[in-house]
């Protein structure tokens, strides 16, 4: 009956393609990158990112551990992908603006070998920026393929999801 139904449709969510897993395992790497810079760290800990935005991105970019066995679930890659567009836009209107406020300030009180680290974060987060949204953008283009190869495009998961304009506008802005 209805139990059945709802493990075939659960069954039916899941996917498996290398595109993804590749773009999932680059977004990781340089993500734990980016947050582990001990300048972007210490905006990111007093930033206004959700924790359900931290945890559904930590999922995501844990996912590949467990590819092989499980595959990925549909529903929660788009849900994932929301959430590091909210973080990247967090990112662009509230912690690259205050970096770049506080940096003279902050760069008087630093050693010269922290100054030199610090001014490289600030060289380099407008890049890092851009190739997370193209790595977004590009995880979001393959996963609405898969959808469609799997589920056709009249029954698209993302057609159903009213949140997919959220996506697309953040990754036009």
């Amino acid at each position: 009956g209805i139990i059945q139904y709802r493990i075939l449709e659960i069954e039916f969510m899941k996917i498996k393609d290398k595109k993804i897993f590749d773009i999932i395992d680059e977004l990781g790497s340089r993500y734990n990158i980016f947050t582990h810079n001990q300048f972007i760290n210490y905006y990111l800990l007093d930033s206004t990112i959700p924790k359900n935005d931290w945890m559904d991105i930590d999922d995501m970019i844990n996912s590949n551990n467990t590819y092989e066995e499980e595959g990925y679930d549909l529903d929660r890659l788009y849900t994932q992908i929301l959430a590091f567009t909210s973080f990247l836009t967090i990112i662009k209107e509230e912690i690259w603006p205050r970096i770049q406020n506080e940096a003279h300030r902050r760069m008087d009180k630093m050693t010269s070998d922290s100054r030199l680290l610090y001014k490289m974060t600030l060289d380099n987060t407008p890049s890092n920026i851009k190739t997370f949204n193209s790595l977004i953008i590009d995880l979001f283009i393959n996963v609405k393929r898969v959808d469609k190869t799997k589920n056709g495009e009249e029954h698209a998961l993302f057609k159903k999801l009213n949140f997919i304009k959220i996506i697309q506008e953040r990754l036009n802005s």
